[in-house]
């Protein structure tokens, strides 16, 4: 018997084309005690009626309308509502296979776990392609993730992990950014003690021009201040808990103030906080026990610029086919 609910939060914002799939993914779970909440940020296409409609059709699904604030905010307005034992996030362009809930909650439940994380595709128009934990079943206890956090970007995601309730009572999303998971994931597991992985596919986050292809300067220049932010943020939060995570944190931190520098001279804002960085944590850089050819490559980065390639431009490269 199903005796825990679980709760989906699922943002929603002008994906009339791809969200009626993402429901219908939803509603035929295998796992049935469900709340999903969809929270309309104020789209201005069909969402709006289609979010309606679902909820008409099924009682388990509740609808929010509220004024746009974004992606963050809308995570927010539904993790203000849930009611379930269990979280997850699910972006309402994408789609998750119908065991999806199932095996999540089986495998946390199994292990004892806060968290639970699985494999997932990336989806083109044109093929599938499989990411995620490579492994077959592990379970790792809080500070062993976070320091997995320094060599593996899928543990940053929102949407292929499911948390207990109680791991999220004092974490929100920050709003205001382009990106939200990095600010977000990393102070829940802070609250887990234990989390588990395992490799089973059952995502699929599909990737979209628009998101890839079509970004600004300005745009992309926003992610990378937001980048920025996110790997000072997170390097004073965790090694002032976790201590015994300073050498790692600090070894990323240098090796990020290197590419920050670099990626940072296409934009006149970012190279300024990026400089600020560096000048606020060199002394304590080339003072610490980190190897040699790190501190060299640190100073080299200091003194002298060299420019990579333009990110939007590596996308525009790509011979992939994207959803629009």
């Amino acid at each position: 018997m199903e005796t825990k609910k679980v709760s989906i939060v699922v943002p929603v914002y002008n994906v009339e084309k791809y969200l009626q799939s993402c429901i219908d993914s939803l509603v035929s779970q295998t796992y049935l005690n469900l709340e999903i909440i969809l929270v309309d940020d104020a789209s201005t296409d069909n969402c709006p009626a289609i979010c309606d409609e679902a909820a008409r059709k099924d009682g388990r699904i509740k609808v929010i309308h509220k004024n746009n604030g974004g992606a963050a905010s809308a995570r927010n307005a539904g993790l203000n509502i849930v009611t379930g034992d269990y979280v997850c996030f699910v972006d309402s362009d994408d789609y998750v296979e119908n065991k999806y809930i199932q095996r999540l909650v089986n495998v946390l439940e199994q292990e004892n776990a806060d968290a639970a994380v699985c494999g997932f595709w990336y989806l083109y128009r044109d093929h599938l392609e499989k990411k995620g934990f490579s492994g077959i079943h592990t379970v790792m206890n809080q500070t062993d993730y976070l320091q997995r956090f320094l060599t593996d970007w899928t543990c940053g995601l929102i949407w292929n992990k499911i948390f207990r309730k109680e791991t999220l009572k004092d974490v929100r999303f920050t709003e205001g950014h382009k990106i939200d998971d990095e600010f977000f994931t990393y102070k829940v597991i802070m609250n887990c003690k234990r989390v588990v992985l395992f490799k089973d596919p059952l995502y699929y986050y599909r990737m979209r021009a628009t998101s890839v292809m079509s970004a600004s300067s300005a745009y992309e220049e926003r992610l990378l201040l937001d980048k920025i932010e996110y790997t000072q943020e997170r390097f004073e939060n965790v090694i002032n808990r976790y201590p015994q995570l300073t050498q790692a944190y600090l070894e990323d931190l240098a090796n990020s103030l290197i590419r920050f520098k670099r990626q940072s001279t296409y934009f006149s804002v970012a190279y300024s906080e990026v400089k600020k960085l560096i000048v606020k944590y060199q002394k304590r850089i080339l003072v610490s026990n980190l190897n040699l050819k790190l501190k060299y490559s640190f100073i080299r980065a200091i003194y002298f610029e060299k420019k990579t390639k333009n990110s939007i431009e590596y996308n525009r490269q790509r011979k992939y086919e994207f959803f629009e």
